[in-house]
């Protein structure tokens, strides 16, 4: 997975959560545990969150939403995209 800036930058009103792995993820159930958990704390629409529900075994892709932002990148094992993932995290 190639790392995507979001659209929008992050600001204090809308918070980003940047799910950031070096190797493919092995733990899908904690990546949707969180999603699942901004979806009960209302960060994430009813929309939002069946669409990610529905894409997860196909792979969970970048998300500019109402509340919240979401940044899903793999370094795919490549120490040269580890700076420009963590970058575009912290932007």
């Amino acid at each position: 997975m190639l790392v995507a800036p979001l659209a929008v930058a992050q600001d204090a009103e809308k918070p980003l959560v940047a799910f950031l792995t070096f190797g493919p993820s092995i733990n899908e159930v904690a990546e949707f545990g969180v999603i699942e958990a901004l979806h009960r704390f209302g960060y994430l629409t009813e929309d939002e969150y069946g669409g990610l529900k529905a894409n997860l075994e196909d792979g969970l892709s970048n998300l500019a939403g109402e509340k919240i932002d979401l940044l899903f990148s793999d370094a795919s094992w490549d120490f040269s995209k580890l700076i420009p993932m963590m970058e575009a995290a912290l932007d």
